[in-house]
């Protein structure tokens, strides 16, 4: 994942505030999609809901360009 790419967040995963283990956090309630900063160890830093929250990369899922969705 690069700068700038977006990713699907299902709900139900933790968002936290920083990528130590002594951060806040909080449960999404409903899927959600944010926009990646950068990865970090294995977190991804992204922009989601006007902040800067840190998840789990195995929770963020690429949104590759050019899917259609045929629902």
């Amino acid at each position: 994942m690069k700068r700038g790419d977006l990713v699907h967040l299902p709900s139900q995963i933790l968002l936290y505030d920083s990528h130590s283990l002594h951060s806040d956090y909080k449960k999404l309630q409903k899927p959600a999609i944010g926009i990646v900063l950068e990865e970090v160890n294995n977190y991804v830093k992204l922009s989601f809901d006007n902040n800067v929250w840190y998840v789990a990369r195995r929770d963020a899922f690429l949104i590759e360009k050019g899917v259609k969705d045929d629902s």
